[in-house]
């Protein structure tokens, strides 16, 4: 990695939600000799490589959950070998799309655990499906035994971010599995998480 000026641009999450890039850059600049300066939050790529390119002859950009850097400045880094596309739109998204984000809305998975064990996880798991996918909301839902008495439901859900994936899954369940609960009404959500969007690891929201 690069030992003299170097500027930063990492792509934020959206604030406020789950699972979902912004399309905009926090900034930091790496003197030579010196501590780390942080810079603005919330430019777009265009005014991010400015406030950089000003700064730096090195410019190193970090897209979304990408691992690797571009590199953007005047001066190449030998082990970054990727150049910045310039003029490539970065656009709000769920997390693992493209920047062009040709989907708003992707498939996550979303498993709900059951509140009972046994023969009566079982029923309730059977009956807590067969509403869900009466629904027609859910692409996929099938009941699945982690542990021996354990049950839970996997839920396939289109949606926009993670946290819209739990809340329409739960908009769905039945009275009965709220009845299911330890304390019925309360903390039902805690019961719910968004284990991946389907082909990326995700946060939980």
């Amino acid at each position: 990695m690069p030992t003299g000026d170097t500027a930063y641009l990492y792509e934020a999450t959206e604030p406020n939600v789950g699972g979902r890039w912004s399309g905009t850059f926090s900034a930091q600049f790496k003197p030579a000799h010196g501590d780390w300066v942080h810079g603005p939050e919330g430019l777009d790529i265009e005014a991010g490589l400015a406030w950089a390119r000003e700064r730096a002859p090195v410019v190193l950009i970090r897209l979304g959950g990408d691992n690797e850097f571009y590199t953007a400045g005047r001066d190449d880094v030998p082990d970054v070998p990727r150049r910045w596309p310039e003029g490539m739109p970065i656009l709000p998204r769920p997390f693992g799309e493209p920047p062009d984000a040709p989907r708003q809305r992707v498939p996550w998975l979303v498993h709900v655990a059951i509140p009972a064990r046994g023969d009566a996880g079982r029923r309730l798991a059977g009956e807590v499906r067969d509403v869900l996918e009466a629904s027609g909301r859910l692409t996929r839902v099938r009941v699945e035994e982690p542990e021996p008495g354990t049950f839970r439901l996997e839920c396939t859900i289109e949606a926009g971010n993670s946290d819209d994936a739990v809340l329409d899954t739960d908009a769905l369940l039945p009275e009965t599995y709220d009845d299911a609960l330890p304390e019925p009404g309360r903390f039902r959500i805690n019961w719910f998480t968004v284990v991946h969007l389907v082909g990326r690891v995700v946060d939980c929201p």
